[in-house]
């Protein structure tokens, strides 16, 4: 893709894709590989906010020859890299380029420009503009097709980074939502999700889709691989993956964790009490984990060295320990040296990570002498299913639980927990899946239990 040198450092867009391609794997690597994954020979890509056409060049490579595009981009200095690109990738007869933004409806409408990547049609007083605003046509997408019959039997893989229109986009693309011609739908529910207006245009823009038979997932974070999860009305920050009828994604989209980016402090979310509290309540609804909290190292729970040492403790030497919810891997750190340790959690946390969803009925391959599950239950929405896996995965079970709060809802919901059991419930738990605790102990939050298999 050609790149004007000068734009390096005078452009916040230009200068965050060149570090992303230059220094990890790649401008929004992982939506590509979500992209590459579903896209096939004889699909169609729209680009909506095209940009420079990093994503689209990438899904036209999937598949040399055997895929089309409509990039639609409103920036005129954009269309014009826009196209250098294509030309230097000699794609001119794949691509069509369309000089104009995308809305509800056809018209004209004001253009605010930021960086190269933030111009935007939305008008909000919590953006940034620079520059005299450009009144530039708009198209939709129904419009768009309409207009291309040769397309009419393709399938179709569509993304929208438009920074905030999102919704109006989408509108108009009823039709073609409703043909059952869409695959794939990737879009951006960017910052503008936190202003209560567009928030609630986006939930409508989702419940429509809902009723199209979409399916909406999201990532743990929009930088890192690993498994989609269910979307939530959480305030997180990424792009959204809607997969249509009869598409079923991957368990796990893995990703080069030495290459990956740093988490960005910019994407940390408010888990104070009350507001952990009112997040675990939308999770506990839609049957889903809590990425974006684990994405931050800072949210971690407190106690782990203490609940690791009390672990290791029971655990003897020579034994392959696999460590559900790993957290920062502090039992790996512990236990005797003779040990084999594999890791699995929600979020890579080293190379080595394997990467699963426990609420998705996601589960490590292979046998183990033992399971380590150390405050992982809470976060379970069907703890039995787990522990059952567990049983037939080890003979011996090494868990803790948090008892506090136990019996007051609030002061579970406050830690993010989604289940709330005695200890005598909990052993009742235990022994229905095939366990017996073997060893007990207690500490001022809970429970230290090592179970054999029964």
């Amino acid at each position: 893709m050609p790149l004007l040198a000068s734009m390096i450092d005078s452009d916040a867009g230009i200068s965050y894709m060149v570090r992303h391609e230059v220094f990890h794997d790649g401008f929004e690597r992982v939506s590509r590989d979500i992209i590459d994954a579903h896209i096939e020979p004889d699909d169609v890509f729209i680009d909506i906010g095209a940009h420079w056409g990093c994503i689209m060049l990438s899904a036209l490579s999937r598949h040399p020859g055997r895929i089309k595009a409509i990039a639609v981009e409103p920036h005129p200095l954009n269309v014009q890299q826009l196209m250098r690109g294509v030309a230097a990738n000699r794609l001119g007869e794949l691509v069509e380029i369309v000089p104009a933004a995308a809305g509800a409806a056809p018209g004209l409408a004001r253009l605010a420009f930021n960086s190269t990547m933030g111009h935007s049609l939305l008008e909000s007083s919590s953006r940034q503009t620079s520059g005299t605003p450009l009144r530039v046509p708009v198209v939709s997408i129904d419009q768009l097709l309409a207009e291309r019959r040769d397309l009419a039997a393709a399938k179709l893989v569509i993304k929208i980074d438009v920074e905030g229109f999102e919704p109006e986009v989408l509108e108009g693309a009823r039709k073609t939502l409703e043909s059952g011609r869409v695959k794939l739908l990737v879009w951006e529910r960017g910052h503008d999700y936190r202003v209560p207006e567009r928030r609630t245009a986006v939930n409508r823009a989702v419940a429509t889709l809902n009723r199209m038979g979409f399916r909406h997932c999201a990532l743990p974070y929009a930088e890192w691989g690993g498994p989609l999860l269910p979307l939530t009305e959480d305030v997180f920050l990424g792009n959204v993956f809607s997969f249509g009828k009869g598409m079923t994604k991957r368990d796990v989209y893995p990703q080069d964790f030495a290459k990956r980016p740093p988490f960005n402090p910019g994407f940390r979310l408010d888990r104070s009490p009350p507001a952990l509290a009112k997040a675990t309540e939308l999770y506990a609804a839609a049957k889903g984990s809590d990425g974006p909290r684990w994405c931050d190292a800072q949210a971690l729970p407190a106690g782990a060295q203490a609940r690791a040492q009390a672990a290791a403790s029971a655990i003897a030497a020579g034994a392959h320990v696999l460590d559900l919810g790993c957290g920062a891997q502090v039992l790996r750190t512990l236990l005797p040296v003779t040990c084999r340790y594999t890791s699995a959690d929600l979020v890579a946390r080293g190379e080595d990570t394997v990467l699963l969803d426990l609420n998705q009925d996601q589960f490590v391959e292979g046998k183990f002498d033992v399971v380590a599950m150390l405050n992982v239950l809470e976060f379970l929405h069907q703890p039995e299913q787990v522990l059952a896996k567990c049983r037939q995965a080890a003979n011996t079970l090494v868990l803790s639980y948090d008892l506090s709060g136990h019996g007051k809802k609030p002061a579970r919901l406050e830690r993010g927990y989604f289940n709330d059991f005695s200890e005598a419930e909990l052993e009742r738990l235990l022994k229905k899946a095939g366990w017996r605790a073997d060893m007990k102990g207690r500490s001022s939050e809970g429970l230290m239990l090592r179970c054999l298999a029964e």
